[in-house]
C-alpha cells in the first residue's frame, strides 16, 4: 500500500517536530481502519536531525507483520500487536531529504506479510 505525500518541501516548513500528516483510512488484508502517520520532521522521540518518522494505526488486538517504507528505504519485516489506540512505528526512520522525488513528493507505505519468517523484528510503541 503506497501513499504519495505531496508538497513535502512545504510540509517540512509548516510541520514542526511532533506534527504528523495522516493518510486516509484504508482496508488491507481484510483489516479495516488502517492509517499511516507520517512525521516529516520526526516525532517527539526522534533523535536524529533531518530524520522523519513513520507510524501505523490499526484497530486494537490486530497483529501485523509489516515493512514500513519511505521513498526507497524499507524497514522490516516487523511484527507488532496493536494493543492501544496509539500508533506503532519508528521515530528515526530515515533522512527525508534523500527520499524526496523531483516533483516534491515522497512515497510512504507499508507491505503486509502473511506469515512470520526467521528475521521478523518486534515493534514497540
Amino acid at each position: 500500500i503506497t501513499w504519495k505525500v505531496k508538497k513535502v518541501g512545504q510540509a517540512l516548513n509548516l510541520y514542526q517536530r511532533g506534527a504528523s500528516i495522516c493518510s486516509p483510512c484504508f482496508t488491507a488484508a481484510g483489516i479495516s481502519d488502517i492509517q499511516m502517520e507520517f512525521y516529516p520532521n520526526g516525532c517527539a522521540a526522534t533523535k536524529k536531525d533531518g530524520f522523519c518518522s513513520l507510524y501505523v494505526r490499526c484497530p486494537e488486538k490486530v497483529v501485523l507483520i509489516l515493512t514500513l517504507i519511505v521513498g526507497k528505504v524499507k524497514k522490516g519485516p516487523i511484527k507488532t500487536t496493536f494493543d492501544t489506540a496509539s500508533g506503532k512505528g519508528l521515530p528515526d526512520f530515515c533522512n527525508l531529504q534523500e527520499q524526496i522525488n523531483e516533483d516534491d513528493t515522497v512515497d510512504v507505505g507499508i507491505e503486509l506479510q502473511s506469515r512470520p519468517s526467521a528475521s521478523v523484528l518486534t515493534l514497540a510503541s
